[in-house]
């Protein structure tokens, strides 16, 4: 639970064990979208990270 992408991972590879590759898809999205290469960098002058994104964050919570 403490492991976001790993939950996520969990969740996807028991969406195919049913057959609902759809679903399966979506928790890959999120587990990419969670990634730690996705944190900031320390430096304040570099872009904000996709996911750290008001948009990307968007994204997260509706999936």
């Amino acid at each position: 639970m403490n492991d976001i992408q790993e939950t996520c991972q969990k969740n996807a590879a028991a969406s195919l064990a049913v057959g609902r590759r759809d679903v399966a898809k979506v928790w890959a999205l999120a587990s990419a979208a969670s990634s730690q290469d996705l944190s900031p960098d320390p430096d304040p002058d570099t872009e904000t990270p996709w996911a750290r994104h008001p948009f990307g964050r968007h994204l997260l919570e509706t999936l």
